[in-house]
């Protein structure tokens, strides 16, 4: 059976700096700039390069706090996510999975 996953994917101009609390994401071709607290920043770290679906990024999360609600790190994620994708600074890919 075949399905279908969106996997998040940074786009690849975005330049990532690391502060002490947080860290800066910022893509020079459309000045897009955003500042990230401690967890944004460990949450971006946790995404590769070449993407990651929702699920496999939930999990990477949910292991770095496993004390927080899922239901609270799942819509926290979401709305994350829908950040990055709004400000250009990562895309959605659609794919089939086996």
């Amino acid at each position: 059976m075949t399905s279908v996953l969106n996997v998040y994917v940074p786009a690849p101009t975005v330049l990532f700096q690391r502060f002490p609390d947080g860290a800066v994401l910022y893509t020079p071709s459309n000045e897009t700039y955003l500042g990230l607290n401690e967890t944004g920043a460990r949450i971006w770290e946790l995404l590769p390069r070449e993407g990651a679906d929702f699920d496999q990024l939930l999990e990477r999360v949910a292991a770095l706090y496993p004390e927080a609600p899922s239901v609270e790190l799942r819509t926290d994620l979401t709305d994350w996510l829908q950040a990055l994708v709004e400000q250009q600074l990562a895309h959605v890919d659609v794919r089939t999975a086996a």
